[in-house]
């Protein structure tokens, strides 16, 4: 009886690992970026992951997910900024003709308030170039339907 249960138990566990894993994205993505000495950084998305946790307090990044204190991020990758739907955007961020390539992304990431003045995005940015670029390519990956 105990052999039997301890069977059951290890199926359910299988079954159980297996749905979890079916339901994570499937995340491999590069994106390359010129920083401005010059030099060409790669992006690694599955490292973007770890840096988009700071992002997820204030945005989500699912198809279809919520706007939280900042838009919902997904498909923005390549898109014209203040886009989303329902989300209320600073006027200086509206009026700015912007669209998310790598390269305006890696602005916006190292410093919100340099690329549009006025932005209501109080975020301090990220000084590091290569984290930068593994959250962009992150962001490009998680618009790509799978």
């Amino acid at each position: 009886m105990m052999i039997r249960q301890f069977f059951l138990l290890l199926v359910v566990v299988f079954f159980l690992v297996a749905c979890a894993q079916e339901s994570q994205p499937q995340i491999s993505a590069e994106v390359t970026e010129q920083t401005a000495d010059g030099a060409i950084i790669a992006g690694d998305a599955v490292a973007g992951q770890r840096i988009y946790i700071f992002c997820q307090s204030c945005h989500s990044i699912n198809e279809g997910g919520a706007n939280k204190i900042g838009p919902n991020l997904h498909g923005i990758f390549n898109q014209k900024a203040a886009r989303v739907e329902g989300f209320m955007y600073s006027a200086a961020l509206s009026s700015a003709d912007i669209t998310w390539t790598a390269d305006m992304l890696d602005q916006w990431v190292a410093r919100p308030a340099a690329l549009v003045p006025g932005t209501t995005m109080v975020f301090a940015g990220v000084n590091d170039p290569q984290q930068r670029a593994d959250l962009i390519a992150y962001l490009q990956a998680s618009g790509v339907e799978n």
